[in-house]
């Protein structure tokens, strides 16, 4: 499926509301001292704010993976977001792994701030990237 213009924009906006939505939801977690919940909704806020961005170049990988290599293709290699994003964001997916699958790793307040920390830092670079992308698409 082809999306004009108009639609990427749109749907970009739904999943930026998506990640600000499961940024609180993982602060209201970690004040809930619910730690493992918090690592997750950090994560999928992360998810959401990369979907957010690739969607606008017509990119709609369905894979977490997909998204991963795709951030780093079309946005880091082309210095549209910062070296290293994408291993930050790696990082935050292992941390989101293991802290879902591995029963015996204890998830602390410490681990839990760390993640939701580098989640933020990240939502806000791909904000940045997407204010970007926006308004190359609004000069055309």
């Amino acid at each position: 499926m082809t999306l004009t213009i108009k639609q990427k924009l749109e749907l970009s906006q739904i999943r930026v509301n998506r990640a600000e939505e499961a940024l609180k939801e993982a602060e209201y977690n970690l004040k809930g001292k619910m730690f493992r919940t918090t690592v997750n909704r950090s994560y999928y806020a992360v998810l959401y704010a990369a979907r957010a961005l690739l969607i606008l170049k017509g990119i709609d990988p369905i894979k977490h993976e997909g998204v991963k290599t795709m951030l780093a293709l079309e946005f880091e290699k082309k210095a549209i977001i910062p070296k290293g994003s994408v291993l930050k964001i790696k990082k935050i997916m292992n941390q989101r792994l293991t802290s879902d699958y591995d029963d015996p790793i204890q998830v602390d307040k410490n681990y839990a701030e760390e993640t939701l920390s580098l989640a933020k830092e990240l939502i806000e670079v791909l904000k940045e990237a997407r204010q970007k992308i926006i308004a190359s698409i609004e000069k055309k």
